[in-house]
């Protein structure tokens, strides 16, 4: 019901009850999602070797989906699924007192990060599946967050939409910066 009518759900779910059945909803789905993103990142990076050139194959020679790695990093995939659910909610939480839009408790925040986890599913069509999952899971948290905290979607989505943004400007920031650099090391050698 949450990824098809996340608005109902989120009215009847509960904020309170013990964080054990959200995180272990989030973590199943979350395997699920992982476990196929896995399964086309296999599939397609050898069907994708006979369309690359000698110098991409070498670039690619130290994936993580090969081998050994593969293993570990199936081995570590639920440690960081729950290490991101709290790390996600507590920010969240966070950026919604800032705005004094959690009128509930960080249990709250936690359950719609958790049960967001949802449209993660969507990760088994292969080429869209991850951008799709992405923004879905954007829309359950901005109404989850909405309705589990009795807040107005302006301070929900400001929690949501808040870290993106930060990270995007980290993001033109650094390259910024690397921009300069990259010039001045330019420029430098352009004039003796």
């Amino acid at each position: 019901q949450v990824l098809f009518s996340p608005g109902d759900f989120f009215k009847k779910m509960p904020v309170t009850g013990g964080l054990t059945d959200p995180l272990l909803y989030g973590l199943i789905l979350g395997m699920i999602g992982a476990m196929f993103s896995y399964f086309w990142q296999i599939t397609l990076h050898g069907a994708m070797q006979n369309f690359m050139t000698p110098e991409m194959l070498a670039a690619t020679e130290y994936s993580p989906f090969q081998g050994a790695s593969l293993a570990v990093l199936a081995v570590f995939t639920p440690f960081l699924i729950i290490l991101w659910l709290f790390i996600l909610a507590g920010m969240l939480h966070v950026f919604l007192l800032m705005v004094q839009g959690a009128k509930a408790g960080f249990e709250a925040t936690f359950r719609v990060v958790a049960y967001s986890e949802s449209p993660y599913l969507f990760l088994v069509l292969p080429f869209c599946g991850g951008f799709l999952a992405w923004i879905w899971s954007l829309v359950i948290i901005l109404i989850g967050l909405q309705h589990a905290h009795e807040t107005t979607g302006g301070k929900a989505a400001f929690a949501v939409f808040l870290p993106l943004f930060i990270c995007c400007g980290l993001v033109i920031a650094i390259a910024a910066v690397f921009m300069g650099a990259l010039m001045a090391s330019f420029g430098s050698m352009m004039n003796p």
